[in-house]
């Protein structure tokens, strides 16, 4: 029961310990209802399309961090493999099971890592803040197309880099999701490979 949490003091009236009840009840199911504030004014909707993408980009950057860890981690892992192989007519089939294994998961973490660091040009407009489509023009066309675009336009120019910047973010880490659980794997495998030697 809402409000029931409510500690009332002995010798308070009941009526009066339900009525207090009643508010703390009310209290609550108000806050579930978030006020309306005053519009958005067309410059703050502005910096804060601009504070997402550059949001957006900061995640883009962080996962490209990971992957380099990754992709060191995956390189050392299959060099260090194939320098304490032994020669295959001294493995037994245990081990070249274990070997094999730990090449697989650890090439499809390499894979997936190389998969999402491929850069992702494609934009849904003729955008004038993303590089592939300013480069297309020329110097004078990118200027005369900037000083004629409206404050709606970029802003919903804004809004196009926003989201498919979230789209590559999303794509990416999804991709580095898969490269994580594929060295994981390999890291087992080159464990029990090891120990199979």
């Amino acid at each position: 029961m809402p409000g029931s949490w409510v500690r009332i003091p002995p010798g308070v009236p009941s009526d009066l310990a339900q009525s207090r009840r009643d508010l703390v009840a009310m209290s609550a199911s108000n806050q579930d209802q978030t006020p309306a504030g005053p519009d958005l004014t067309p410059d703050d909707k502005r910096l804060i399309a601009e504070a997402s993408l550059e949001r957006q980009l900061s995640w883009i950057r962080a996962v490209e961090n990971k992957l380099t860890v990754l992709v060191a981690i995956d390189a050392g892992l299959l060099g260090l493999l194939a320098t304490i192989t032994p020669s295959r007519s001294e493995l037994s089939s245990l081990s070249s099971l274990f070997t094999f294994l730990t090449s697989a998961s650890l090439v499809g973490s390499f894979a997936c890592c190389a998969l999402a660091s491929y850069p992702r040009l494609k934009t849904p407009n003729l955008s004038l803040l993303f590089f592939g489509t300013i480069s297309a023009f020329s110097r004078e066309e990118y200027s005369d197309k900037f000083e004629s675009v409206s404050a709606q336009q970029y802003l919903r120019d804004l809004l196009a880099q926003v989201h498919r910047n979230a789209e590559i973010a999303a794509y990416k880490y999804k991709l580095v999701g898969r490269a994580n659980v594929g060295l994981l794997a390999g890291i087992a495998f080159w464990t029990l490979a090891l120990m199979s030697f």
